[in-house]
């Protein structure tokens, strides 16, 4: 069965400094699922390979960032992304506490 995977969140912030906002956010998750893909993957855990400055919440996942999307769209399949250097195990613990079903990791 072919599964759907959404970026634009995490690509599409190299465009804007990862600075959407939350409504925009909310409202992706939303029409995505309507859309019928699967998973949607809301950002990087921690900040990108290389540390940037001035990024938007897309950028580094907060706890508060997570917990408020599965909050407001408490059916979404959410996903992050994270270079192995950026996190440690309770990260990951945390991730699923606050409703994460995926995580992938990046390797340079």
């Amino acid at each position: 069965m072919l599964k759907n995977l959404d970026v634009p969140l995490r690509d599409g912030g190299y465009r804007n400094q990862f600075s959407f906002s939350l409504d925009y956010i909310i409202e992706h998750i939303k029409n995505l699922m309507h859309s019928q893909v699967e998973y949607v993957e809301i950002g990087y855990r921690k900040g990108s390979f290389k540390p940037m400055d001035n990024v938007g919440q897309t950028a580094l996942c907060s706890n508060d960032y997570i917990q408020l999307l599965h909050k407001a769209v408490p059916d979404a399949k959410l996903v992050i992304i994270a270079h192995p250097h950026n996190i440690n195990q309770s990260d990951i613990r945390e991730l699923k506490n606050f409703g994460v079903i995926l995580y992938t990791t990046l390797f340079q």
